[in-house]
């Protein structure tokens, strides 16, 4: 189960007795695990009913006996191992026992940054739908989260339209956006529609403003200045996917664009259809004349070899990965993407 079919369904009856969060998305895993503890606690008083272990070299017996050691309250105890990867790969016959044999007084909530789907207890916790995938969504996905998150957590109606406006100029980090959401909630008037007009002085476009300043660089061919400001970019988050999420989401739209166009759609109708927001217009069309037809059809392709990259299916540095993208990418490409001479790239 996705965390956002978690998030977005009712919790009703008697919580299951393990719950595991896994993925690298912190939001995500923030949300649901307030969601199960608001669930399981209730109106305990949580210094009688949850029990929080956060160490690595924690004794499984620990963990057991904090399971079945019954509320005073007459309820559930939740115990939440955090940063769960050492715990279980210590213990990972044990904990599927406890999957088979759970507590009955006791509910253990589990984050971890992976459990391998080929693994036993992988198996026996989805056959249960036990366990939550907690990964960061794809970009396309994120706008219409964005219209639930901002119903269900602010009682507001988001225009779909300014939700990918606000995705476009924020990211697709779902933590950074929920800030966007509560701002936009608290300081428009309720009763006054969300429309992109009116949320534009308000949101922070610092991302794509970066995001578009490489595009428009590497359009004139100016590679060099399009590899500095990636630098840039990563010095202040040091988060190569997130960078690479912004680049998908935004060249995902010129593809789709250039598909429209070639379809013999009208400029404005395609520019509509693909989610490309007026004051952004020029720039796309300048990034399809600069890449050409040849790139355009392989823009796809590159992006996934890219995200297989990233996600451990290369050996070279993250950075490297991105700067060999954006050559690739380039108006004046050259003739072989490799590094730059030394000096010139940074890991």
């Amino acid at each position: 189960m996705h965390a956002f079919d978690f998030l977005d369904k009712a919790l009703t009856g008697e919580p299951g007795p393990i719950y595991a969060l896994a993925g690298d998305d912190s939001f995500l895993k923030r949300e649901c695990l307030l969601r199960i503890k608001s669930w399981v606690v209730a109106d305990q008083d949580p210094s009688l009913a949850l029990s929080v272990f956060d160490r690595p070299e924690t004794p499984f017996a620990e963990v057991r006996d904090e399971l079945d050691m019954a509320p005073f309250s007459g309820g559930k105890r939740l115990v939440i191992l955090e940063n769960a990867d050492p715990f279980i790969s210590s213990h990972r016959s044990l904990v599927e026992g406890m999957v088979n044999k759970p507590s009955r007084v006791g509910v253990l909530l589990i984050t971890a940054k992976t459990i391998a789907s080929n693994t036993n207890l992988y198996k026996l916790l989805n056959k249960k739908e036990m366990i939550i995938d907690c990964k960061a969504p794809k970009p396309v996905t994120v706008p219409g989260w964005c219209v639930r998150w901002m119903k269900s957590a602010y009682g507001r109606t988001l225009p779909m339209d300014t939700a990918e406006y606000l995705v476009e100029s924020a990211g697709p980090e779902l933590g950074l956006l929920n800030q966007e959401l509560s701002k936009l909630a608290a300081s428009i008037p309720s009763g006054t529609t969300l429309s992109i007009e009116t949320v534009r002085p308000l949101i922070n476009r610092s991302r794509v403003d970066q995001i578009w300043g490489i595009f428009s660089l590497m359009s004139k061919g100016q590679v060099g200045r399009a590899i500095t400001m990636l630098h840039e970019i990563l010095d202040q988050e040091n988060e190569p996917y997130k960078c690479l999420g912004a680049f998908s989401f935004q060249f995902r739209k010129l593809a789709k664009l250039a598909r429209l166009l070639t379809g013999g759609i009208s400029q404005d109708q395609a520019m509509q259809s693909a989610g490309i927001l007026p004051f952004v217009r020029n720039e796309a069309m300048a990034q399809l004349k600069s890449l050409g037809g040849s790139r355009i059809r392989k823009i796809l392709t590159w992006l996934i070899e890219a995200d297989r990259g990233l996600k451990g299916g290369s050996a070279l540095p993250e950075r490297t990965q991105l700067e060999r993208l954006i050559l690739k990418l380039a108006s004046t490409p050259a003739t072989s993407p490799t590094p730059a001479p030394a000096g010139g790239l940074r890991r």
